[in-house]
């Protein structure tokens, strides 16, 4: 599969998450984190009928709590912060501060050790919990409240905002060939790619309440197939001299005022989910065009934005690819309030999702007009911290090469209305990984009102 994306002129893919365990994971090879911590139990952890047993005593203790033993009922109560937890061997009814679960799988002996479910009894006593299905991994971390958000309420609002569309993407199919008409999506389809926008906006900080509009919708549709027709992103587009001069300058208007995304595939692209999974890409803005500006991020992320709408088309006589073309009107700056901020940052400060940070996904710092004066490339410069192993990345106007895979740094200064962005990318990044911490430090930012000030702030990665 190749994808491409064009930001709007003026300037992967998350997935549901998955269950704790794995089929295709063996009992021998599953670990357990917990606060980025490896825990070595003497009974390794086992997956019996999809749930993750862990030994009872070793996983109490790891988490901080105390743990009594009933030797003539077979039961364990541990407790921590006044949570109590009761289980029972042999007994799928649990019991967390006399409030009764049903167990999937009972606690139960293995090879002499009490075996009890680890998200159960984790999320029982306050602690957030996830899988990573390609490290087979069970990552157990604390879930205090960070900049007014747990890990919890992140990931419910994921939820919240998931696709539910099914089947044909189109209610009208395009036509790429004259006679052109520009077709129509499902409306659920929008919908969808509208949710996965506020989701991302959610994330920033920003008013996550951004609605579809019929008249960008048809214009977005006319960009789709103009990009179609071309089978390539160009924001300026010739006029293909069988199209009508009316068609043309809608779809023109489109595409010079779009963000713009390709994609080729082998899969069959009507009945996917790839125009909300576009989104993904564009806050990603991977590559050597998109890395000085992540125009298509700002763009979303924009405080102004209020409305938009999404087109799609596909053109597939390329190679026996499946190729799909959409423009993603984002050019809105039609909200009335005004929004407080003082930055926007992606990844943002706090909890953030790690499938949503590629390990070459330039980070940013976009700082409002209203408050600072315009960044400039030679004044600024950043500090990263990791906190695992205190690996430190000073990166400034010295690492202003575009590379594909090495340190980066620039600086978008204020322009055309818009805002001045600090864009930064680490090297050496394998993954970032669950309980992940980084502090920023910006340094040499100008303020309208204090003069010379450092920005810091915190990103902890995690698994949704």
């Amino acid at each position: 599969m190749k994808k491409a994306i064009l930001a709007a002129a003026l300037t992967a893919a998350m997935l549901l998450p998955t269950s704790l365990t794995s089929q295709a994971a063996t009992n021998s090879s599953i670990q357990v984190v917990i606060n980025g911590v490896q825990q070595n139990y003497e009974q390794m952890p086992q997956v019996i009928h999809g749930t993750t047993m862990v030994p009872m005593r070793a996983i109490f203790e790891s988490l901080g709590a105390k743990i009594e033993w009933d030797e003539v009922k077979q039961e364990a109560i541990g407790t921590k912060n006044g949570i109590s937890v009761e289980l029972q061997i042999g007994s799928k009814k649990a019991w967390s501060n006399n409030k009764a679960a049903e167990l999937e799988v009972a606690p139960q002996l293995i090879n002499g050790k009490t075996m009890i479910p680890a998200r159960y009894v984790s999320e029982a006593l306050g602690m957030y919990v996830s899988w990573d299905n390609s490290e087979k991994t069970v990552y157990i971390s604390e879930d205090r409240a960070l900049n007014g958000r747990t890990k919890k309420e992140i990931k419910e609002k994921y939820i919240e905002y998931a696709p539910t569309h099914a089947g044909s993407i189109y209610a009208d199919k395009p036509v790429v060939t004259a006679p052109y008409a520009p077709g129509k999506l499902q409306k659920s389809v929008i919908e969808d790619a509208v949710k996965r926008v506020n989701f991302v906006r959610y994330l920033a900080g920003m008013p996550h309440d951004i609605v579809i509009d019929e008249d960008l919708i048809n214009q977005a549709q006319y960009g789709a197939v103009l990009t179609a027709v071309h089978k390539e992103l160009n924001h300026y587009p010739q006029k293909p001299a069988d199209m009508s001069e009316e068609f043309y300058k809608i779809g023109y208007e489109s595409t010079k005022t779009s963000n713009l995304h390709s994609i080729y595939s082998s899969q069959n692209l009507e009945n996917t989910g790839f125009v909300a999974d576009s989104v993904n890409d564009y806050m990603s803005d991977l590559g050597l065009n998109n890395l000085p500006q992540v125009g298509h991020r700002r763009w979303i992320l924009n405080p102004e934005l209020q409305k938009m709408g999404f087109g799609f088309a596909e053109n597939n006589n390329i190679d026996n690819w499946f190729a799909g073309y959409s423009s993603m009107q984002v050019l809105d700056e039609s909200r009335t309030e005004k929004v407080k901020y003082d930055y926007v940052t992606w990844p943002s400060d706090g909890y953030f999702p790690n499938s949503l940070m590629d390990p070459l996904t330039p980070w940013s710092i976009t700082l409002s007009k209203y408050l600072y004066h315009s960044p400039d490339l030679n004044k600024i410069s950043v500090k990263l911290v990791r906190e695992s192993d205190n690996r430190v990345w000073n990166l400034s106007a010295a690492d202003n090469d575009v590379t594909e895979d090495g340190k980066y740094f620039n600086v978008v200064p204020h322009a055309y209305q818009r805002n001045g962005t600090v864009i930064f990318r680490p090297d050496g990044i394998i993954k970032y990984r669950d309980s992940d911490k980084f502090t920023v430090e910006i340094s040499g930012i100008e303020t309208r009102s204090q003069g010379q000030t450092t920005l810091i702030y915190e990103v902890n990665f995690f698994n949704l």
